[in-house]
């Protein structure tokens, strides 16, 4: 008998997609063959139905109606082996569709962090040459000052032990241009920067390097290198290049998964740029509502020919009503010097009931309303016990 698989396989299909096809098709089959076994049963079942109507009938009668009977059991007999072979292959195409999806996904994903790892090759020559200007460039500005000339003063508290121009309040030139490489960067760079807040402070960081596999993940700290920088393109083959082909040689080796050493992107931070503030002088005493966005606001004053720097928005509102007048304008000095004359004149402290309203220009008590109402509705137990306190 022909092995009726025989022109089901031929050659193996290779890809998953290949195998996909090949395991429908069986399944197609295996259903046909199903249908035909359950039609060979039943009409089995029927014969022999016949076959005992038959039996006090004529011995040919009989004869015929029991060899109907074995006809039919054997063609159901071969159906359901039949049936056992193709339940077998598709066993074994289901194997193959999973051993081969499986090295698919990691094929596409070491070639996807292989070819990452090409492109940034590609730039290493171009980033160089451009660190080498920088650095150029760096050191003329550093000669430009002279060797004993403190630039700027430092906390001695600040990494005491680390600077070698420790016992010395002032920065030296080599800190000066290394703060002034530090604030470019982090201008045209924000995104490489980590900002934290800390009591009073901001303390900025760029970014560790770190080996994202280990187990005990350490930042590559200076003093424990055995060198204290790499150039361009060692540093970017060592921290970048090397790394992602090494994540695709245990990919394939079935080390770790595609996906297991991938992170989640979110849209990188930078740091709100500062409100624009206008340096006014007051014409009059006005008070208005100041402070952050989403927090409480708090009421502030302008005195009269006193000057101060406030927010853009809420200058052009004081100006535009004759409250305020732009500090360097002939109106704000001239309101100075009324204001120095007549110091001595005012007795007490200026209330906020001597002072007209500006208002809420910025919208700062809409905004603290709504982040309140927002914190109230993800802990209405913590705004319950607020209430009940207040």
């Amino acid at each position: 008998m022909k092995n009726p698989l025989q022109t089901v396989f031929g050659k193996k299909p290779k890809s998953a997609a290949e195998i996909e096809k090949e395991l429908a098709k069986l399944a197609g089959k295996l259903a046909d063959h199903q249908r035909r076994r359950s039609e060979l049963l039943q009409s089995a079942e029927e014969a022999r139905a016949a076959w005992r109507d038959s039996l006090a009938d004529d011995d040919d009668v009989i004869a015929a109606a029991k060899a109907k009977v074995d006809q039919l059991e054997r063609q159901a007999d071969d159906a359901a082996r039949t049936i056992a072979e193709y339940e077998s292959a598709i066993a074994d195409a289901q194997e193959r569709f999973r051993l081969t999806g499986d090295q698919e996904r990691r094929s596409a994903a070491a070639a996807a962090l292989e070819t990452t790892a090409k492109k940034v090759d590609a730039l290493a020559p171009e980033f160089e040459k451009d660190v080498a200007k920088v650095a150029a460039t760096a050191r003329k500005l550093m000669t430009a000052i002279p060797l004993e000339t403190g630039v700027f003063n430092v906390s001695m508290n600040a990494r005491p032990d680390e600077r070698p121009e420790k016992g010395n309040g002032y920065a030296s030139r080599r800190e000066a241009v290394a703060a002034v490489l530090a604030e470019v960067l982090l201008a045209e760079l924000p995104e490489l920067f980590d900002f934290m807040k800390s009591g009073n402070y901001t303390a900025l960081g760029l970014l560790a390097v770190a080996d994202p596999e280990a187990q005990q993940v350490e930042a590559m700290a200076w003093h424990r290198r055995d060198v204290v920088g790499l150039p361009a393109a060692s540093a970017i083959d060592a921290l970048i290049s090397s790394r992602l082909r090494g994540r695709a040689d245990r990919i394939r080796a079935g080390e770790i998964e595609p996906d297991s050493t991938s992170i989640k992107i979110s849209k990188p931070y930078r740091p709100p740029a500062p409100p624009v503030e206008v340096r006014i002088v007051g014409l009059r005493n006005f008070r208005f509502l100041a402070g952050e966005p989403g927090w409480k606001p708090h009421t502030k004053i302008i005195a009269q020919g006193s000057a101060d720097y406030i927010h853009e928005a809420v200058a052009s509102a004081a100006i535009s009503r004759g409250w305020a007048a732009q500090y360097d304008s002939n109106e704000g000095q001239a309101a100075i010097e009324r204001q120095q004359t007549m110091r001595s004149q005012r007795v007490g402290a200026l209330t906020p009931d001597d002072c007209s309203d500006l208002g809420d220009p910025l919208g700062l008590q809409r905004a603290y309303e709504i982040a309140k109402a927002e914190a109230e509705a993800h802990n209405p137990d913590a705004a319950e016990a607020a209430r009940a306190v207040g």
